[in-house]
């Protein structure tokens, strides 16, 4: 998990047309006794850590809008996936799916993916993030 450590600017491109593109900071750092990251951006704030039982990272976010939820992630060399279940919009099933590929060190991109009722994964939003130094 310390790939994520410091301080990210990300641009990003909705695909879903509300503000087509945009800019966002997100900043990382280990939690008290180094077992968790705590990760903040402008609307929501995630911790992170790696459970040995399952074999896989959890993250909880919440969001400034009182929404939250819980995703089970995976790493295969540089890429990482976060996948998200859960019932939102009036009920309905949901998937989210998040995968993040580190390019080197400092950059890295992402895209995330969303599939309601079992229908077919829609790619949502794509983005890069680089490091400030």
């Amino acid at each position: 998990m310390a790939q994520w450590l410091g301080t990210w600017q990300c641009e990003y491109e909705n695909k879903t047309g509300a503000q087509a593109k945009g800019e966002a900071s997100m900043g990382c750092e280990w939690a008290a006794g180094g077992f968790f990251m705590v990760c903040k951006s402008g609307t929501w704030t995630s911790v992170a850590g790696y459970d040995s039982e399952e074999k896989a990272y959890g993250e909880f976010r919440y969001f400034n809008d009182g929404w939250m939820d819980f995703s089970k992630g995976w790493t295969s060399g540089n890429t990482w996936t976060f996948v998200y279940e859960g019932e939102h919009s009036g009920g309905k099933a949901r998937r989210r799916q998040v995968v993040s590929t580190f390019q080197s060190p400092t950059v890295w991109t992402y895209q995330w993916d969303r599939s309601v009722e079992g229908g077919p994964w829609v790619t949502t939003t794509v983005g890069k993030c680089s490091k400030v130094k």
